[in-house]
């Protein structure tokens, strides 16, 4: 696994930490009202197959399941970003990958979008689709907590952009190496300029 760049790391640990924490939060509530929580399970159709969504045809996640009374329901957690952190987090710009510039600017880590500057106008999507499908399952790295899987929860298809493509992304509970693993992706996928931020600043 690839290790994010330390300034990398410094810059995206706050914006983890604070969506982690409103998940762990949401939970804890559901558990206190009497709910049985399951975290970050995938999204099933009513045969209960996970559903793949999309010409990437891709799973996703639910943030988590809480069961009461046998009644089922899926909570969806937004984090808002304090105005503070925004301020705060300056953007960054860095070598994330070989041949790649990353900009990384404030985003919330449940809504992040990837734009991608193209050679050529022609993704390769495989890299990308590849490093979802492994990042949506549990690894090995060692999480904060045993409440969450430390997965990636969901990845859109390409949306076009005058000279490349963008992705939007829910990160979940994924480790921070999972960001550098993205640009590694990315870089293979065809990007020497990508953007890691809000859809609000596309």
């Amino acid at each position: 696994m690839t290790t994010a760049d330390p300034i990398l790391a410094a810059a995206l640990t706050p914006l983890r930490e604070l969506h982690l924490a409103d998940m762990l939060a949401r939970m804890a509530r559901a558990i206190d009202a009497g709910a049985e929580v399951t975290p970050e399970p995938w999204r099933r159709g009513p045969d209960g197959r996970v559903l793949r969504d999309g010409v990437l045809a891709l799973p996703s996640r639910h943030d988590f399941e809480a069961e009461e009374s046998g009644r089922i329901t899926h909570a969806v957690v937004h984090t808002p970003l304090p105005r503070a952190l925004t301020v705060a987090m300056a953007p960054l710009e860095l070598i994330a990958a070989p041949g790649l510039s990353l900009l990384v600017t404030p985003f919330r880590w449940e809504d992040a979008m990837l734009a991608m500057e193209i050679e050529g106008g022609v993704p390769d999507l495989t890299p990308l689709r590849r490093w979802f499908l492994e990042f949506s399952q549990p690894g090995t790295e060692q999480m904060e907590t045993e409440d969450l899987l430390g997965v990636v929860h969901s990845m859109s298809d390409p949306e076009p952009l005058p000279a490349g493509i963008a992705l939007r992304i829910d990160f979940g509970s994924a480790p921070i190496a999972a960001v550098a693993e993205l640009a590694e992706a990315a870089a293979q996928a065809g990007a020497r300029h990508a953007r890691l931020g809000s859809f609000e600043g596309l």
